[in-house]
């Protein structure tokens, strides 16, 4: 049985426009698709990186900011930590708690 468009539409992921700008831009595309070929034995640490390439006040002060939007849109909880690194080796800055 064939799908209708409706249906179609409604497993469509709703993709803002901040995501849509950032896929149009190649030099990201490459960038996601470089982590993707990145095998799981190179990732680092979140203290590696840290130590390779600290965040600047500055960088830590605007990610504090868009945390806080973020969190009043009611779009993510996020609780007191520092940078820390994912399982699949990518960086995620949250609140600071100093």
């Amino acid at each position: 049985m064939a799908q209708t468009a409706k249906a179609k539409a409604a497993k469509r992921l709703h993709v803002d426009d901040e995501s849509r700008a950032l896929m149009a831009n190649p030099e990201f595309r490459e960038a996601l698709a470089q982590a993707k070929r990145t095998p799981p034995d190179q990732f680092i640490t979140a203290e590696e990186l840290d130590r390779r390439r600290p965040l600047t006040a500055e960088e830590i002060a605007e990610a504090d900011a868009w945390l806080d939007e973020l969190e009043r849109e009611g779009k993510v909880s996020i609780g007191p930590v520092t940078g820390t690194a994912s399982a699949d080796g990518v960086r995620a800055v949250s609140k600071s708690t100093q």
